[in-house]
């Protein structure tokens, strides 16, 4: 097993949960408001998603010494 597998795993995880919870959020929960909707968890989200990313990415393509 490679080093970067978890890495892998780990990114791969993050963006399915992520997708998940917006899909729920887009048939379920906004179908159900009236008015705007306005997320303010991206706020926090994205920014979270962006670093993790960046983070994994970079662990993962990082050469070996």
């Amino acid at each position: 097993m490679s080093n970067r597998k978890p890495y892998k795993i780990a990114l791969i995880t993050i963006w399915i949960i992520y997708i998940l919870y917006e899909v729920y959020l887009n048939f379920i929960w906004a179908a159900n408001e009236i008015g705007a909707i306005i997320r303010v968890d991206l706020f926090i989200l994205w920014p979270f998603l962006l670093i993790i990313t960046i983070f994994l990415l970079y662990k993962i393509f990082k050469k070996k010494k």
